[in-house]
């Protein structure tokens, strides 16, 4: 992008840098062949699926996870050894993209595309002006309910989590418990979809 926005440089007219922020989901043959894009899918089916293995570690926003068994995501069939690239933008990346881009003399930043309620639209709007930002996450029990109440207080998007293996369980967090033991209780989770900065709490 540095590459990129400095040829742009001499440029006579103003511009504007295009950058991506949005998430995409593609399905591989075992060949390496692109069987295509997977339309409608969400965090869920990705992140709780005990049907795919990880096959690297995710470096910059992108991780390939290859089926250990038949599945489907949003109704697609998918076959054994076949892989899904999940690619979702860097927000360092992003973020250094844009610096590049203004220092060239670019008018502004245009995303591609602009977020919305569906997974594959990327991060949150407010997440984009506040790159830096991380979540704050806030596990609650309301006075008048007995569920546990799982919220985001903060400026960052809580990003989804993928396994790294079968057996990687996540701590969210812990507080003492409700119940007269006062025994501290803590809550795991299997991957973790997103959950965007000032976002309604989630019940437990």
């Amino acid at each position: 992008m540095r590459r990129i926005a400095c040829c742009w440089r001499a440029c006579g007219k103003p511009w504007r840098a295009g950058v991506p922020g949005f998430a995409r989901l593609s399905l591989y043959h075992p060949n390496q062949k692109l069987r295509g894009q997977i339309r409608n899918w969400n965090w869920d089916e990705l992140c709780f699926s005990r049907s795919f293995q990880p096959v690297n570690g995710g470096q910059f926003g992108t991780r390939v996870l290859r089926a250990a068994t038949p599945t489907s995501i949003a109704n697609t069939a998918i076959r054994t050894a076949e892989e899904l690239i999940v690619r979702e933008v860097n927000r360092g990346a992003l973020r250094d993209a844009m610096a590049a881009a203004l220092r060239a003399g670019a008018q502004g930043i245009v995303f591609f595309r602009l977020p919305d309620s569906t997974p594959s639209s990327g991060w949150s709007l407010h997440q984009l002006g506040h790159l830096q930002a991380e979540p704050r996450l806030i596990v609650q029990k309301p006075a008048d309910s007995e569920a546990l109440e799982l919220s985001n207080a903060g400026d960052g998007d809580l990003a989804p989590r993928l396994p790294v293996s079968d057996k990687e369980w996540i701590t969210i967090s812990s507080l003492p418990s409700p119940s007269k033991s006062n025994v501290p209780i803590t809550l795991y989770a299997f991957g973790a979809s997103k959950l965007a900065s000032g976002s309604e709490p989630l019940p437990g």
